[in-house]
């Protein structure tokens, strides 16, 4: 591997960590702003905390959505993976010839 690639490698994953960040920042953001303005005392039809609230609501429905599927695609991944290595163990038994046993009569 070159340096340059180890480099782009490295940048990628600082990226990685921060983009991570800054989503987990948001959901909680988000999550602490609806809870203190649910009270809050609403100037009418045009009130701009009832418009944020609601962004803040969706966003937190979107990532709900987000998550549940990423938490499918894992216990899938793990099943598959799993039933994968149980198939392997079953069809791949100890032979004398794999343990390698020496029959002398």
């Amino acid at each position: 591997m070159t340096d340059r690639m180890k480099k782009r490698d490295q940048f990628l994953r600082i990226a990685a960590v921060l983009l991570c960040g800054l989503l987990l920042f948001t959901l909680l953001f988000s999550t602490i702003f609806v809870s203190f303005e649910a009270d809050h005392e609403c100037e009418g039809e045009h009130c701009h905390i009832c418009e944020t609230i609601e962004k803040c609501e969706a966003f937190l429905h979107e990532m709900r959505n987000t998550v549940s599927y990423a938490i499918a695609v894992a216990f899938g991944t793990a099943f598959v993976l799993a039933l994968a290595g149980i198939c392997a163990w079953v069809s791949v038994r100890p032979t004398p010839v794999s343990r390698k046993v020496q029959m002398n009569n």
